[in-house]
C-alpha cells in the first residue's frame, strides 16, 4: 500500500469522532492491507512505530520538526514556526508549504512500509549528531510525499496525530474486515491480552486466520495485559462486595511487575512500560527462563540496585526521569540552531514534572 492511500484514510478518520464510523473506516482500510504491512499500519494509526510496551519514541520536539519542514520546502525555521502558530498544527503548516511548492500528485511513491522504516530509523538514532540525523531523514521523507501525507507524517513525531482510535476500535475493525462481522473480537482480544501487541496480532490474523490467533501463546518479551481490579473507596465497600468471609494478607509498599527471562531479560510494569536490562539484573537470580509475576520493593541500603529500582514506583517519577534525559539532546539542538528560547520552555516543563512528582 502506498502511504498516500493510508493518508486518505487518516483524513476520513480525522473527520469523525463516532466510534461506529471509525470502526467502519478502519475495516475498509484493513481490507486493502496485505499481511506484510497490516502490523505497521496498526502502529501508525496510533501514532507509533512500535507496540506501547517498547520504549521506542521518535523523540523530535517542535523546533526540530520545524527545522526539518523548512529544509524540505526551502523555508527558514522561523517562517515555519510563524505558519505553525497561525494554523495551530505543525502538520497543517507543513502541508501548506508542500502545496505552495507544488508538491502534489507526482510524489506518491513511498509505501507504508518504507515510511514506517524511516520513522523507526529516526527513533533509533543516538549519540553524537542525533539531531542532524533526525532532521535530515525527516526532511528527506517529506520531499517524497504528497501534501496530505506530509501533514500526517509531520504529526506522528510530535504525537499530535490524535485520531481518537483505541485498542477496542482496532480489534472490532480487524474482525469486521476479515469476516464481515465483529464476532471474532473475543478471539482477537484474547491474543492481544497474551502479547500486548496489536501489530503482531493483526499480522498473525491476516497470515493464519482464526486458528493462528488461537495458537498464540505467551511470548517471552511481550507482556501479558493484567486484569486490573476495580478500586473501591474504603474497606467497608470491599467487605460489602466480597462478603463477610474472606482471606487477606499484608501488602508491602512495592509494585507489580512481570519478569521475562530467556537469555535476554525484560521488566514490565503493567502492560506498556519497559525497564532496561540493568535493572533486571538486580532480580534475575530469583527467576530463570520463564515469565513470572513478582512484586518489587526497596530493600537493603540506599546504594543497592534493588533499592534504587524500588524507588521507581509511580508514573510521575518516570515522567520526571524522561524529562531529565531529554537535556543532552536539547543542548545539542540549541548549539546547532541557536534557539536558546527552547531552554526556558524546557525549564518550565521540567519544573511542572518535578512539582507533579
Amino acid at each position: 500500500m502506498k502511504f498516500s492511500k493510508l493518508a486518505e484514510y487518516y483524513e476520513k478518520l480525522e473527520g469523525t469522532s463516532k466510534r461506529l464510523e471509525l470502526v467502519d473506516i478502519l475495516s475498509k482500510l484493513f481490507k486493502e492491507s496485505k499481511s506484510g504491512e497490516i502490523g505497521n499500519i496498526c502502529y501508525l494509526i496510533q501514532g507509533r512505530v512500535a507496540p506501547f510496551f517498547e520504549p521506542v519514541e521518535i523523540g523530535m520536539a517542535e523546533m526540530t520538526v520545524a527545522q526539518a519542514v523548512g529544509r524540505a520546502f526551502g523555508k527558514s525555521k522561523d517562517k515555519v514556526i510563524k505558519l505553525y502558530r497561525s494554523k495551530g498544527n505543525m502538520g497543517k503548516a507543513a502541508s501548506q508549504l508542500a502545496r505552495n511548492t507544488k508538491q502534489e500528485t507526482g510524489n506518491r511513491k513511498l509505501s507504508v512500509n518504507e515510511v514506517f522504516a524511516k520513522l523507526l530509523e529516526i527513533a533509533k538514532f543516538s549519540g553524537e549528531g542525533t539531531v542532524e540525523k533526525k532532521v535530515s531523514t525527516l526532511a528527506n521523507i517529506l520531499t517524497k510525499l504528497d501534501t496530505i501525507s506530509v501533514k500526517h507524517v509531520v504529526n506522528i513525531p510530535l504525537g499530535t496525530l490524535r485520531l481518537g482510535i483505541g485498542d477496542p476500535t482496532v480489534m472490532d475493525a480487524l474482525s469486521l474486515a476479515k469476516v464481515g462481522k465483529k464476532d471474532l473480537r473475543p478471539v482477537i482480544e484474547e491474543a492481544y491480552n497474551k502479547t500486548s501487541d496489536l501489530g503482531y496480532v493483526a499480522e498473525t490474523f491476516w497470515q493464519k486466520g482464526e486458528e493462528g490467533l488461537k495458537n498464540i501463546h505467551l511470548v517471552i518479551g511481550k507482556p501479558v495485559r493484567p486484569a486490573l481490579a476495580e478500586r473501591l473507596p474504603n474497606a467497608d465497600e470491599v467487605i460489602k462486595r466480597v462478603g463477610n468471609k474472606f482471606a487477606a494478607e499484608p501488602k508491602f509498599d512495592g509494585f507489580r511487575v512481570q519478569v521475562h527471562l530467556d537469555r535476554k531479560q525484560a521488566l514490565f510494569t503493567g502492560p506498556v512500560s519497559g525497564f532496561p536490562p540493568a535493572s533486571a539484573r538486580s532480580i534475575q537470580k530469583s527467576v530463570v527462563d520463564q515469565k513470572d509475576n513478582v512484586e518489587l520493593r526497596a530493600v537493603g541500603n540506599l546504594s543497592s540496585a534493588a533499592t534504587r529500582f524500588g524507588l521507581l514506583s509511580s508514573e510521575y517519577e518516570l515522567n520526571l526521569l524522561k524529562q531529565i534525559s531529554r537535556l543532552p539532546e536539547l543542548v545539542e539542538d540549541i548549539g546547532e540552531n541557536f534557539a536558546v528560547n527552547q531552554l526556558t520552555t524546557y525549564a518550565v516543563e521540567l519544573a511542572d514534572s518535578f512539582h507533579k512528582f
